[in-house]
């Protein structure tokens, strides 16, 4: 399994928390803690999946996945939304509108993480 997941969080826990289980399952795995630097490494890497934090400072997940969806190269990058808010099933819709795949929340289950992860790197 060669799939490139990259974890952007602003939370150097939660990011240790994601890249060790998925290195574990054995997912290949960048990190950026914030979204500029996300965005830096979605053109330098060939990446499958992002696992994107809603609240960052400076540049919002909403804001990243909406730079993700606009660009050509990146547009079929998949797209996990990381919440530690419970999110309203219309802000959900909103994200799944703009292009993301599916929400995970804060705190996060591992086997929970393992099964979405692989649910949506399935997802044609």
């Amino acid at each position: 399994m060669d799939k490139k997941i990259l974890i952007v969080d602003d939370r150097t826990d939660t990011v240790d928390l994601v890249t060790f289980a998925l290195n574990k399952a054995g997912y290949i795995t960048y990190s950026a803690n914030t979204g500029p630097k996300a965005l830096q490494m979605l053109k330098k890497y060939d990446i499958d999946l992002v696992i994107l934090d809603i609240m960052m400072p400076g540049m919002s997940g909403k804001t990243v996945l909406e730079k993700i969806k606009k660009d050509k190269k990146l547009k079929k990058v998949k797209v996990i939304m990381l919440s530690a808010m419970r999110l309203e099933e219309d802000e959900k819709k909103e994200f799944i509108k703009m292009g993301a795949d599916e929400f995970l929340s804060k705190p996060i289950s591992i086997s929970i993480l393992e099964k979405i992860v692989k649910k949506t790197l399935a997802k044609k």
